[in-house]
């Protein structure tokens, strides 16, 4: 029971990490998520391993109550309850553990995404900053030619 507890508080933190990395925050606040999702970037990777087998364990759980049991002649109907119930709650436990494994995909990509825009973003600024430094103080920008329409 607490290993589903697991699974639904990292679902919840994957929400919330994935709803703060898409929000059009400054600059700063960007910078500082995604230098931690760097810290956590192999961790998740482990995350995501562990979550296939899950994935797996689960799915195999799920395929246990897909054929009915045997009828029994003790209770039938608490027998039917407890397999409703049971298969019930491993089809849950898969559609968690799927949606959690889809959310990790998804904000592992969206960090390698949010990773080379930084890197680009600070490329062009050493650029702008080199271009700045070696440009002419008292020489005036080129203006870019224009072709007249004939």
């Amino acid at each position: 029971m607490l290993f589903w507890w697991l699974v639904a508080g990292l679902l919840a933190g994957e929400f919330l990490l994935l709803s703060i990395l898409l929000l059009p925050l400054p600059a700063f606040l960007i910078n500082a998520i995604v230098l931690l999702l760097d810290r956590i970037n192999k961790p998740l990777y482990v995350v995501l391993a562990v979550m296939c087998w899950v994935l797996f364990d689960s799915t195999m759980e799920m395929q246990k109550y897909a054929i009915k049991p045997p009828e029994t002649t003790l209770n039938p109907a608490s027998t039917e309850q407890l397999f409703h119930k049971n298969k019930w709650r491993s089809e849950r436990n898969f559609y968690m553990v799927a949606f959690t494994w889809t959310l990790l995909v998804i904000l592992l990509r969206c960090h390698a995404l949010a990773r080379r825009t930084l890197n680009l973003q600070n490329e062009r600024d050493e650029l702008l900053a080199l271009r700045k430094a070696n440009q002419d103080p008292k020489a005036t920008p080129a203006k870019p030619e224009t072709k007249k329409s004939q």
